[in-house]
Formats: C-alpha cells, structure tokens, sequence
C-alpha cells in the first residue's frame, strides 16, 4: 500500500478524490488514487489477462477496499468497476 494513503488511513482520514465529467479522477490527490488502485487490483488478481475477466465478486473486494480509504460520489462506482 501507498505509505502516503497508509498514513491518512491510520489516521482515519479519508482522502477526497474529485472526478470529472468524464468520470476521470481529478485534483490533487489523483495520482494516489490511481496508484492505490493498481496496488489494490494486483494484489487481489493478475490482471494481465484483462479487467473485463476478472470476477464480480473479486472487483467488489477491490472496490471495498477502496471505499475504505477515499471518499468520492458514488455514482461513478460502475465507470471506476468497469
């Protein structure tokens, strides 16, 4: 895990993640983020052979750990799953 997240979660800080119309994340915090969710994804499954093969159930075990660590609007769940 990213130590910066690590830390702000030892905290119990969530980490605000901003997105845009586009459903792309945004601000400052972007880059944490995407780097969490590359950690995240690898250490659940080998995503080599395609995110679209991975199992639901694996993707909502990724998405809760996520959800432990920022904070953003869930409506854009299905465009950061999929």
């Amino acid at each position: 895990m990213l130590k910066s997240v690590r830390r702000r979660k030892e905290r119990g800080e969530l980490i605000p993640i901003e997105f845009n119309a586009e459903g792309q994340a945004i601000g400052e915090n972007k880059t944490d983020f995407a780097q969490y969710i590359g950690c995240i994804a690898r250490s659940h499954t080998n995503i080599n052979h395609g995110w679209r093969q991975v199992p639901v159930e694996t993707k909502e075990k990724i998405w809760d750990d996520i959800r432990v660590s920022f904070t953003f609007i869930l409506y854009y769940t299905c465009a950061i799953l999929h």
